[in-house]
C-alpha cells in the first residue's frame, strides 16, 4: 500500500509541476489545504478519493490519464506524459487527428 501512496503522491507533484503551478496553485485551485497536498506529494497521507478527484480535475487529467504510465520506450513515454496533462476533449481530438494520420499513410502503402 505504501507504494501506490508513494505513487499518487509523486504522479501528483509530476503533473503539478508540468503545469508550472505551486502547491499553493493548486491548493486555489482544488480548495485542498496546501499542507495536505505537500504531506500526498510526499507520500505522508493516505488521500481520500474524494480529494483524489478534486486534484486531478484541478490538474485537468482524468482517471485513466493520471495512472497511464508505463514504462516504455522514451518517445512513448514522453508522448503519455504530455498527454497526461491535457483535457479529455483534447486528447480526443489528438487521437481524431492521429487517426486521420494513420488513415493517409495507410492509404499510401495500399497503393
Amino acid at each position: 500500500m505504501d507504494q501506490l501512496i508513494k505513487f499518487v503522491g509523486s504522479r501528483i507533484k509530476e503533473l503539478r509541476k508540468t503545469k508550472g503551478w505551486t502547491q499553493e496553485r493548486l491548493s486555489q485551485e482544488s480548495g485542498i489545504n496546501p499542507s495536505y497536498i505537500a504531506d500526498v506529494e510526499r507520500g505522508e497521507r493516505n488521500i481520500t478519493l474524494k480529494s483524489f478527484d478534486r486534484l486531478i480535475n484541478a490538474l485537468g487529467v482524468s482517471p485513466f490519464m493520471f495512472f497511464a504510465v508505463r514504462e516504455e520506450e522514451p518517445p512513448i513515454a514522453a508522448h503519455l506524459n504530455m498527454l497526461s496533462t491535457r483535457s479529455l476533449s483534447e486528447v480526443e481530438l489528438i487521437n481524431e487527428i492521429s487517426r486521420s494520420i494513420f488513415n493517409f499513410y495507410d492509404s499510401r502503402e495500399e497503393n
